[in-house]
């Protein structure tokens, strides 16, 4: 296995798992415990792993002309992404209709179009929305040649990063005093697009030692403002404060970005051989993971009454999870009929 591959596989797990652990958290039932401080530290420890997969998507998807045509690369798209959504989120009725009960759900078909388009069935499924519009804008940033490419993407993160990402926080900090007029954007870079260039040009380009210091330093605040800044003002108002969450506000940004680029330049190489065999086995299966995990979650809770109540408990629950959806995706992957919606 590549350098490159070795770190993209190994992020794409530990990506997956803090994905898991986030929803196994209890970290949006607040009180003032030491147990939600704690659910505080998995949320905001954990808050990379969605920018974090759109970052790797620009990181392995940027150079797909150099692999196959356009043409070829949304074909690719729509079979890994499209139709295992579109199954999942159908899948995602009758499950809703097994936990909550027939009348709980309106059969209308337009009803299920609007459910399936708005992920009402499974409300993480909100993350296929984003990767869809963050590939449709990939074949135009692919199309700048590569010499250029370097400068160019570098002007649309710092552009982005000043005008989408840092005013609007400026702004928040006001508490509404100063507000933030959104009609000012780069929207050649909106939303979760900056993530995918970002992944891109720390895979293309790696910093030097003296500009990732300062990238892990900017990290580390962003990660104290997610943590601290949180438990402070939600303490405050006796609610959680949402004032440095988002996954485009300037806190996650920076923390997401220093944990790419750790993963980038850590030694893997060095890991012990088992170690990289079992992530590189469930590095074939996080999307089926991620497709899976809060049904089987559900299922635990519901049909076997296992409802872990501890802190403790709750994150062991969530890593059986991790494990079992990954073995339930193995399973599912040899099965002819199945192994085209859970590639």
């Amino acid at each position: 296995m590549t350098a490159k591959k070795t770190y993209i596989t190994v992020l794409n797990v530990y990506s997956c798992l803090s994905v898991v652990l986030l929803h196994g958290s209890a970290f949006w039932n607040f009180r003032k415990t030491p147990g939600w401080i704690a659910d505080n530290f998995v949320e905001s420890f954990f808050y990379f792993a969605v920018p974090v997969f759109v970052m790797l998507s620009g990181a392995t998807l940027m150079d797909y002309r150099e692999r196959c045509t356009t043409k070829e690369y949304f074909k690719k798209r729509v079979r890994k992404t499209v139709i295992p959504f579109l199954f999942w989120s159908i899948v995602g009725l009758f499950f809703v209709i097994w936990r909550d009960g027939s009348g709980s759900v309106d059969l209308h078909p337009v009803a299920i179009l609007d459910a399936v388009i708005n992920c009402r069935y499974i409300g993480i499924y909100y993350f296929f929305i984003i990767i869809f519009g963050v590939y449709l804008a990939i074949p135009v940033f692919s199309a700048i040649p590569k010499e250029k490419r370097q400068r160019t993407f570098l002007y649309c993160i710092l552009a982005a990063l000043a005008v989408n990402v840092l005013l609007p926080f400026l702004a928040s900090l006001t508490g509404g005093a100063v507000r933030h007029n959104g009609e000012f954007t780069f929207a050649v870079c909106s939303g979760y697009l900056l993530y995918a260039l970002v992944g891109y040009y720390l895979d293309a380009y790696m910093p030097s030692r003296k500009v990732r210091i300062p990238l892990y330093l900017l990290g580390i605040l962003g990660f104290a403002a997610l943590f601290l800044g949180t438990l402070f003002l939600s303490y405050r108002d006796g609610a959680i404060n949402q004032l440095f969450k988002g996954y485009v506000n300037l806190p996650c940004v920076l923390y997401a970005t220093a944990v790419f680029l750790f993963f980038k330049a850590f030694p893997f190489d060095k890991l012990p051989q088992w170690l990289l065999r079992v992530l590189t086995f469930f590095g074939g299966q996080t999307f089926g993971i991620y497709l899976i995990h809060v049904q089987l979650m559900t299922i635990f809770n519901k049909a076997l009454h296992i409802v872990p109540q501890s802190f403790a408990e709750r994150m062991g629950f969530a890593v059986l999870i991790f494990v079992l959806s990954g073995l339930l995706t193995k399973l599912l992957q040899k099965i002819p009929v199945l192994k085209q919606f859970i590639p």
